[in-house]
């Protein structure tokens, strides 16, 4: 174990108050995770393609800033609507 790792976990023992911080940092992670899986099957509902090409257009948008993260209400948003147009998600499949 290098230093770092081992101040930390003396750290996480002996403050009684690491617990909630690490159960609230574990929520806010599994929020993410759900809202990354929802907006991928919206993108293949409204889409109508696979979950592989739902995930390259999950990709392509979160890479060029096209949606947004809401770490508080666990959704991704995206900046205009028309990012959801069925043609629209079909030609992000193509880039």
């Amino acid at each position: 174990m290098n230093d770092e790792k081992l101040i930390w976990e003396a750290y996480k023992t002996t403050n009684p108050h690491m617990k909630p911080i690490e159960q609230g940092l574990k929520d806010i992670g599994k929020r993410m995770a759900d809202a990354e899986i929802d907006f991928i099957k919206t993108l293949q509902e409204f889409g109508n393609i696979s979950e592989e090409d739902a995930i390259k257009v999950f990709n392509y948008y979160l890479k060029h800033k096209l949606i947004k993260r809401d770490v508080a209400a666990g959704k991704y948003n995206v900046k205009h609507g028309a990012y959801l147009d069925p043609e629209i998600i079909k030609k992000a499949v193509s880039m």
